[in-house]
């Protein structure tokens, strides 16, 4: 519910806010949490569903965004099997080079959609920085999300329905 109220507000409120292209990658976070603490399989699901929501209202070509999320979710994946997501250095560099990789994709994908778009080299710093800022907020916003989870009583790694 979180990652779907994010991008609404991200696409709805933040332009008139005067938030420019450096962004917390919000998205990226909660996949890495998900994963982190609920495993592979829920963090893939809602990659794959929130990919799908920013397309439904994206207007832009279909499945463009499912297809970064879900690179997004492998970024991690891959990123898990040789860092700790537990750990803060960990959580700051899978978080980094996600954000890298899906920004860096997606700068490559605009010229290929429209031939008339340059991409401008402000555009590659903005993402670059945005990563970093992502990946250095990614342990705080770890700590405030496994507050929430462990005050609502859920437990790492089960899911609904499960004996504790």
């Amino acid at each position: 519910m979180l990652g779907l109220f994010y991008t609404l507000f991200k696409g709805a409120w933040m332009p008139s806010l005067g938030a420019g292209e450096v962004e917390v990658d919000l998205l990226t976070v909660i996949i890495a949490f998900i994963h982190a603490f609920r495993g592979p399989g829920p963090a893939g699901l809602f990659a794959f569903c929130q990919g799908a929501f920013v397309d439904t209202f994206s207007g832009g070509a279909p499945g463009v965004f499912t297809s970064l999320y879900l690179l997004v979710f492998a970024a991690i994946l891959v990123g898990w099997r040789f860092l700790d997501l537990q750990a803060v250095k960990g959580q700051i560099l899978i978080a980094l080079l996600a954000v890298i990789l899906r920004k860096g994709l997606f700068l490559v994908m605009i010229p290929l959609f429209s031939a008339e778009a340059m991409v401008p080299l402000s555009a590659w710093a903005a993402a670059l920085v945005s990563a970093g800022v992502t990946g250095l907020a990614c342990p705080v916003f770890f700590a405030f999300f496994q507050r929430f989870v462990l005050a609502a009583g859920i437990v790492p790694g089960k899911t609904a329905g499960e004996e504790v």
